[in-house]
Formats: C-alpha cells, sequence, structure tokens
C-alpha cells in the first residue's frame, strides 16, 4: 500500500512520470540552498506569477520591473533574509502538521523531499508532508482546537465550514489516494495588520466555499506555490493548513488545475531563457 511507504519510499504517493526525487533537503543543507538558484522551486511561484508582496516591494525599492529583478535575484543569488516570521515558521511545521492531524482525524505524513519536473523546465519543489485520507479507517475529529462561540449554536455556525471540507477531504483521498500538505504558521492579519488587511482585502485569511474562489480556493499569496508543488509532483490535491495568531486553525483544498499548471510552466520556460540570452539593460531600473 502507498500509504504504508509514505515517508519511507521518497516516491510513494508520487507520480513517477511527472519528477524524479532529488534528495533530502534536510540532509545537505548547503546543498538544497545551491540547487534552489538552479531550479525555479515551488517558493518562488509567486514571484514568478506575480503575486509575492515581498517580491513586489523589493522590485520597487530597486526600482525594477518584477520579472527583471527575480532573474537580477537568481543571478546574484539574492534570497529573502531570514526573519523572526520565517525562523517561527519553520519550526513549527511539524506542530502545525500535528494539530491539523488531531483536527481532522486524519493521518499525515511529515516530509523534507525535494522533487525535480520531468515535465517542466528546471522546476523543482520541497513538501512540508503527505495528508492520507482513507474513507475505510476515519478517526474521530476534535473540533476542540477550532475557534468557536461559546454558544453551542453559534459555535456550530463558525465551525459548519469544517465538515464539507473533511468530506470532501475524504472524496480526494478515494478518488486520487495521498494529497500534499503544505502548512503555515501565520499572523492573525494579513501582512501583520488590519491596515495592510483592509488595503489587500483578497489576501486575508477568510472562510467558507466562496472565499478565495479565484486563486484555486485558497489565499493568493500561497496559491501559486501549492499549485506549483502539484505541478511538479503530479499529485492530484493538497491541502494548504494553517494556524493564525497561535491558536486559530483554518485550511483550504487546491486541487490541480491543468489549465493552470500550464501557466506555470509557460512562465517557468519564459523566465530560464530571459534569464540565460535576455539583455542585460533589462536588468537595470529605469
Amino acid at each position: 500500500m502507498t500509504d504504508e511507504k509514505l515517508g519511507i519510499d521518497p516516491m510513494a504517493g508520487i507520480d513517477a512520470d511527472a519528477c524524479t526525487f532529488w534528495g533530502d533537503a534536510n540532509a545537505d543543507e548547503a546543498r538544497w540552498l545551491a540547487a534552489k538558484w538552479e531550479l525555479m522551486s515551488a517558493s518562488w511561484a509567486g514571484a514568478l506569477m506575480g503575486t509575492d508582496t515581498y517580491h513586489q516591494r523589493d522590485a520597487d525599492e530597486a526600482g525594477m520591473e518584477e520579472r527583471p529583478y527575480l532573474i537580477h535575484k537568481f543571478r546574484q543569488r539574492e534570497g529573502l533574509t531570514p526573519n523572526n516570521a520565517m525562523r517561527q515558521g519553520s519550526y513549527m511545521e511539524p506542530v502545525v502538521i500535528d494539530q491539523w492531524s488531531k483536527i481532522t482525524g486524519v493521518p499525515m505524513v511529515r516530509s523534507n523531499a525535494m522533487y525535480v519536473s520531468k515535465r517542466f523546465e528546471r522546476m523543482s519543489c520541497t513538501i512540508d508532508g503527505f495528508i492520507t485520507p482513507d474513507p475505510e479507517f476515519q478517526e474521530t475529529p476534535d473540533l476542540g482546537f477550532l475557534e468557536g462561540s461559546r454558544d453551542e449554536d453559534e459555535r456550530a455556525d463558525q465551525q459548519a465550514w469544517f465538515w464539507p471540507f473533511l468530506d470532501r477531504l475524504y472524496s480526494l483521498g478515494e478518488e486520487h489516494g495521498p494529497g500534499l500538505i503544505e502548512v503555515k504558521w501565520k499572523r492573525v492579519w494579513a501582512g501583520g495588520n488590519k491596515t495592510q488587511a483592509a488595503k489587500y482585502p483578497e489576501r486575508f485569511f477568510a472562510t467558507g466555499p466562496a472565499a478565495h474562489a479565484e486563486t484555486f480556493g485558497c489565499p493568493v499569496q500561497h496559491a501559486w506555490q501549492v499549485m506549483h508543488q502539484m505541478a511538479v509532483t503530479g499529485v492530484k490535491w493538497a491541502v494548504l493548513a494553517t494556524i493564525i495568531g497561535g491558536f486559530d486553525p483554518r485550511a483550504w483544498i487546491i486541487e490541480a488545475s491543468d489549465i493552470a499548471i500550464g501557466r506555470l510552466g509557460a512562465e517557468c520556460a519564459a523566465f530560464w531563457k530571459a534569464f540565460e540570452h535576455g539583455a542585460n539593460n533589462d536588468l537595470h531600473p529605469g
């Protein structure tokens, strides 16, 4: 069974026609970081597709367009400087996975495996883990972790999104097998404060079936990252699982889109063509 090999066989649950196993990101961090400059990893997908606010800020400060500045970052190996939020997020990844496994009653397997696409030019991803719902072995969910009112009726209404979410997990697991899980430890407001949330409402972590309908069902700043992971691995579905503000768990299901994956592949190919053959004057301000 695939589920029994998850976490042991790195290609268990992965489409072998879509990608190859590169290695464990934790085994040699220096080698992994170097590889990220030779391949377009999922962490750069938002910048590649023009939805990464941090990259937009950096490009504005440099007086450059976003795509030329992304090429500049790759040529100069200019990654984001690790800050406290990034360190906290990395440290809390296994905690978030464990908490969401308890909430849903669905087993989740931690992974740091990196994969390289066979279908798209120099595309890669490093996954957080797998989610393995099996309709024949359903565990009891623990909604005690979910935010809700003290009033029983209000609490049921606030948590009503969870049951269709859980049903869909089992439906997708039955149809496609394991999905990917991408976890985030987030602040309460998008961008870290209410002003940013008001300015960019599409980036707020709202719930419900209508939320983020234009970005595959999940918040825009992470939508392309998760789609990129599915483009590389060939996995048909994924869950973005978050803990917001340290106490508010929310999650979204993202299903693979051939149209979106095609766009990613095309943009990645255009990036590498410009990176290797583009005019140098594209990389200067002005």
